[in-house]
């Protein structure tokens, strides 16, 4: 009986005694300084590098693959949708994605984003720019992710990396305790879907300047 209550004395002060901790840790990441955050995932596919960088190259296809996201447009300088035979991106597009959780209306958003690299068949390296409603401002100072393709003798591998610069308490606390689900929902990417798309959109070619 002594030993019962000993044991059962020791068990709750382990557990008060872990609660302590991650109430010190929780208030440790709150309180502390923003840090950078990242992400690496990685993935095999049936299909190959070339259809998969299909995906990654024609707009319509983003849709396809991004969280919740609606639409998905190559955009000039100023902001306005560029025709449908240039909406493939190229090292230094701007891409503007419409993301509307089904049936939240309210929650519909636009991310500016800035394609710092891409080859085709390869790599798609994106910059967050901005946001309309400030949704991933309040959160990160900067966000960037990339997808690489890599062939493989039976599809491909493909590698999927996300940075971010928390901002405030609030980010703080989700990248210290939960890393991968903060990068992830951020990236905006479902890598899940991507490496499934066997049936992209083709990208429309430019036409040709007679001479």
């Amino acid at each position: 009986m002594i030993l019962s209550r000993w044991a059962l004395a020791y068990g709750i002060a382990l557990f008060a005694l872990g609660l302590g901790r991650t109430a010190l840790e929780s208030r440790m990441a709150v309180d502390g300084p923003d840090r950078e955050v990242t992400m690496v995932r990685d993935y095999t596919s049936a299909l190959s590098a070339e259809i998969l960088g299909l995906s990654l190259q024609a707009t319509t296809n983003w849709p396809d693959w991004h969280y919740h996201a609606t639409r998905a447009q190559a955009v000039d300088a100023d902001a306005k949708p560029l025709p449908m035979n240039f909406q493939a991106v190229e090292t230094g597009s701007r891409v503007m994605l419409t993301v509307e959780p089904k049936g939240q209306a309210w929650k519909r958003f636009v991310a500016t984003l800035s394609i710092r690299e891409f080859t085709p068949r390869k790599t798609l390296h994106v910059e967050w720019v901005h946001d309309s409603k400030g949704k991933i401002a309040a959160l990160v100072d900067s966000l960037e992710w990339r997808i690489d393709l890599e062939p493989t003798e039976g599809g491909s591998h493909v590698r999927h990396q996300v940075w971010a610069r928390t901002r405030g308490p609030r980010a703080r606390w989700f990248a210290r305790f939960f890393p991968n689900i903060f990068l992830h929902q951020l990236g905006m990417a479902d890598l899940g879907k991507l490496i499934e798309l066997r049936r992209p959109s083709p990208v429309i070619p430019i036409p040709q300047v007679q001479r």
